[in-house]
């Protein structure tokens, strides 16, 4: 079941693709977006993520970075960081977005573990996900989270959770 993000006024895991939607200002779902990520930056709410979130988080905001800084077509950032890798430290924006989230009121960050590791193949199985969203779902059971935020159409086959999309 889909529900829109605007009306979400619960705890929620978070997936990536509503952090970016909340930095890039010029798509239809920022404003949605926006709203919910700043509940969770004052602690209104519980915004959950794991480790893979910040780090999924991370390295899309680093190739979005080196596509604007150096002119290149976003498939070419990952060519150029390879090539590059002195430029990390470099990517400042990148980084502050990181170290500000590390900041929000509300924001939680789960372990992973074994246990979760373990889940998740078998969530991947059974619910037809990809790895990293197998991960997501797999932590969200063992937390017992109920809600996920998320424009990723595939965790509405996973019937614990309830999907709230911008």
């Amino acid at each position: 079941m889909s529900v829109n993000i605007n009306l979400l006024h619960e705890d929620a895991f978070i997936d990536t693709n509503i952090f970016l939607y909340t930095i890039k200002s010029n798509n239809k779902f920022s404003s949605d977006c926006k709203g919910y990520i700043s509940k969770v930056k004052y602690g209104e709410v519980l915004g959950y993520v794991s480790p893979l979130i910040i780090s999924e988080l991370f390295y899309k905001l680093i190739m979005i970075e080196i596509s604007e800084t150096k002119k290149l077509d976003l498939s070419k950032s990952k060519i150029y960081l390879k090539e590059n890798p002195s430029i990390i430290p470099k990517l400042k924006k990148s980084s502050k977005v990181i170290e500000e989230l590390y900041m929000y009121e509300g924001i939680k960050i789960l372990q992973l573990g074994e246990e979760i590791s373990k889940l998740s193949f078998d969530l991947s199985k059974e619910y037809g996900l990809l790895p990293n969203d197998a991960i997501h779902a797999a932590s969200c059971k063992y937390y017992d989270i109920k809600n996920i935020a998320t424009n990723d159409s595939d965790f509405e086959r996973v019937d614990f959770l309830k999907v709230w999309k911008p």
